[in-house]
């Protein structure tokens, strides 16, 4: 049995995933197991699993618990395939619908089988999910002029909506010791055309995020010192929507 708090961190390979799972300050203070569907090297604290399979989560949370305690919390940071990045106007309908459908129903599926099974089991817990200032502001549509990137429609639908269903579980939950948030970061550093992080940059103070900008918040929302806290989206984005 480990000492430290058991935290679970999905989309663990991911940009915000992977350096959530190695920030030396949740390590030090939390045992982080990872899930993704594609294994992680040197861990051995990972399962394998892709999300759209609803059913086996519950499981999971089962097999960790008995192996390793209590759950602490669970971090969502999956970003599950968009598709199509095409105009608005030749968007397809039906592939739409399984984007939306693939993002927003993993979200609902954590949230829902971590609270049943916390609540099962007499337990308290955090949910932070990681949605984007796109679920509550409009693009910039602007930044993106002459490069091949774009913020496509679908993206905005499921961070909006995740805003919601973190607000919505935070309500109807109050009452269970069980805590939920959302992260919406402006945009991180990944390697981006040079025009874009220039036309970006311009309605920041000092440019795009660092993946590791994030690292800090979410220890606060795992500590005690966040315990009046509850259904809170957290914009970071060096003004960028002001």
């Amino acid at each position: 049995m480990l000492s430290k708090k058991n935290i679970i961190i999905l989309g663990c390979n991911g940009l915000i995933g992977d350096s959530l799972f190695k920030s030396k300050i949740l390590n030090e203070k939390f045992n982080i197991i990872g899930i993704d569907k594609e294994k992680k090297k040197f861990s051995k604290f990972f399962y394998k699993l892709d999300l759209i399979n609803y059913k086996k989560f519950y499981k999971i949370l089962e097999s960790i618990s008995k192996k390793y305690g209590k759950i602490h919390s669970v971090v969502n940071c999956t970003y599950p395939k968009i598709y199509q990045k095409k105009e608005l106007l030749k968007i397809d309908t039906k592939l739409l619908q399984l984007e939306i459908s693939n993002h927003v129903g993993i979200f609902f599926n954590v949230m829902q089988n971590f609270s049943n099974f916390l609540i099962k089991n007499k337990e308290k817990g955090v949910v932070i999910n990681f949605s984007s200032i796109y679920g509550g502001y409009t693009p910039r549509f602007e930044i993106y002029k002459d490069t091949k990137m774009t913020m496509p429609i679908q993206y905005a639908i499921c961070k909006n909506s995740i805003n919601s269903m973190t607000k919505y579980f935070a309500k109807m939950l109050n009452k269970k010791n069980l805590k939920f948030y959302t992260i919406s970061p402006g945009g991180i550093e990944d390697g981006q055309n040079k025009k874009f992080i220039k036309e970006y940059s311009k309605f920041t103070n000092s440019g795009m995020l660092k993946k590791n900008e994030l690292n800090g918040l979410v220890n606060f929302l795992l500590s005690e010192d966040a315990s009046k806290l509850q259904g809170n989206n957290f914009v970071i984005d060096d003004g960028f929507t002001l």
